[in-house]
């Protein structure tokens, strides 16, 4: 049995979906489109599998896998194109190429997964020409890992390089066993020397994470958990520690950069247990079952694995369509399986996915509304903030919406009603920024104490920054506290400057 033309077109569009350019309709204009377009291929998939009414045998689902693999690495070749179309116009960035993506971390973790699956495509090959294209898609998506500066991508394609070199090279052993010393030597030295400070910082955050979850370990603290409390623990880490060493790397955090330790503060201990076996599982059936179909899709899994361990891959579609790829061709190999051919079970399915086109549907279109009250806004439109309130009852929940409403509020004017708009969005994320805007709410509405209150709270969550100690200093001049502003200038003055900027040279002038 072989897939049909729609198939292997709706099969193309899910790996383009995964690798979809900036689409300027919505607030968030890289990501969100990649998670709406792969949401509809997937449901339109689902729907076209029921009509179908077939079962698919093993060699179908072999040929599926193969068509899913050849649509990845167009992609990711695609993508080769965009990184190197932006690097002829803007020339290289100093922190890495980012491609369609929002951080170089996303471009590594996607192009990491493309790799294996392009190589083993390649050792499958029999004919010259084939390989030799599957050998030249290899190299642009390997130099892209590398364009990216990715540490964590640089790990992977050392650990790539490891496993093909035992696996697949015939030489002696002691050979390999150099060759794994050398590889691994100097994926260390590149680690340590490169970016220690990020190093430094990221040690500095699984600390604090790990003491939020040593408070709830059993339980965790509920969805966005760690958004709503990571920040305050930061807080009052520098609080206590007013010289700490850390003080000039404190940012603001929205993630560990560890999946595991992310869902544990949220969901509890049972979280990372049960992500470990997602990963876990399947390999054990591969090896178990001896299935070359499950056990070559092992590499991408680890990828993903990896970059659970150092980063956030579970922010981008790829890793999602990876481990969702991985569970069911393992459901599948142990014989578990849905007789799609009953009626009830057919209804149900196509119920479910027309109720996602229209959730999704719906969902688009508020967004789209949301983008159009922001645009209204920067043009300084009357009828922007009755915008925002409509669209409040839908967003409620959502903390970018909130914190995007408490600045439009505070932007025209409404300062009490924009405090009580961020005392809303601390239920789902309280950071950094946050404080600072409801400091500058509660100065502008002429409430000093609480003022005072939220500049300090700002001020302890990110120590590094001049912002809190100018609202501070302000504060301080108006309420005419001498004594006070004086303190606070010549801390500013003292202050030492993580990054040289403007608004850093304009405070240090201005609060003398």
């Amino acid at each position: 049995m072989r897939l049909c033309a729609i198939d292997i077109l709706l099969l193309f569009l899910m790996a383009y979906a995964c690798f979809m350019p900036e689409v300027f309709l919505f607030t968030d204009t890289l990501l969100l489109p990649k998670w709406y377009l792969l949401i509809v291929t997937v449901l339109g998939w689902i729907l076209w599998q029921v009509c179908k009414r077939q079962q698919y045998a093993e060699k179908c689902c072999v040929n599926f896998i193969n068509w899913t693999k050849d649509a990845l690495i167009l992609a990711a070749v695609f993508e080769c194109c965009f990184v190197a179309y932006r690097i002829t116009i803007n020339g290289m960035s100093p922190i890495g190429e980012f491609g369609t993506f929002d951080n170089p971390a996303g471009l590594a973790v996607c192009m990491s997964i493309a790799l294996p699956v392009a190589i083993d495509r390649m050792m499958e090959q029999e004919g010259y020409v084939r390989k030799a294209l599957y050998a030249f898609a290899s190299l642009c998506i390997g130099a892209v890992v590398i364009l990216s500066k990715s540490r964590t991508g640089i790990i992977c394609l050392a650990m790539y390089g490891i496993i093909y070199l035992f696996v697949y090279m015939k030489c002696r052993k002691w050979m390999k066993v150099c060759a794994l010393i050398v590889i691994s030597a100097m994926v260390v030295i590149f680690v340590l020397s490169n970016k220690k400070a990020s190093s430094s910082g990221r040690f500095f955050i699984l600390q604090n994470t790990f003491e939020l979850i040593r408070e709830k370990t059993f339980l965790g603290y509920g969805h966005e958990g760690f958004e709503r409390n990571y920040m305050c623990k930061q807080a009052e880490f520098f609080a206590q520690h007013k010289n700490s060493e850390y003080s000039m790397l404190a940012d603001e955090m929205q993630h560990p950069l560890n999946e595991f330790a992310y869902v544990w503060v949220n969901y509890g201990v049972a979280a990372p247990i049960a992500m470990m076996l997602l990963f876990v599982c399947p390999l054990v059936v591969g090896i178990r079952k001896r299935n070359r179909l499950l056990l070559t899709l092992q590499l991408p899994a680890l990828a993903v694995f990896v970059f659970s361990l150092f980063s956030y891959p579970f922010h981008y579609p790829l890793p999602w369509c990876v481990m969702a790829t991985d569970l069911l061709v393992c459901i599948n190999m142990v014989g578990w399986k849905c007789k799609m051919e009953r009626l009830g079970i057919q209804f149900a399915v196509c119920a479910f996915c027309v109720l996602m086109f229209i959730g999704l549907g719906f969902d688009a279109w508020k967004e789209y509304k949301w983008k159009q009250a922001w645009k209204d806004l920067c043009l300084e439109k009357k009828d922007a903030l009755s915008e925002y309130a409509q669209l409040f009852p839908y967003f409620s929940s959502n903390s970018y919406f909130l914190y995007n409403y408490t600045y439009a509020l505070f932007s025209e004017g409404r300062y009490m009603e924009a405090f009580d708009m961020g005392k809303c969005c601390q239920n789902y994320w309280n950071g950094y920024n946050l404080q600072l805007l409801m400091g500058d709410a509660c100065r502008m509405a002429k409430n000093y104490d609480d003022a005072i209150t939220h500049y300090s709270h700002a001020n302890n969550m990110c120590p590094s920054r001049l912002a809190p100690l100018e609202g501070l200093y302000i504060v301080y001049d108006e309420n005419a506290q001498e004594d006070k502003r004086i303190q606070i200038a010549e801390r500013i003055q003292k202050h030492e400057v993580k990054v040289q900027s403007y608004d850093t040279q304009r405070i240090k002038t201005t609060c003398k």
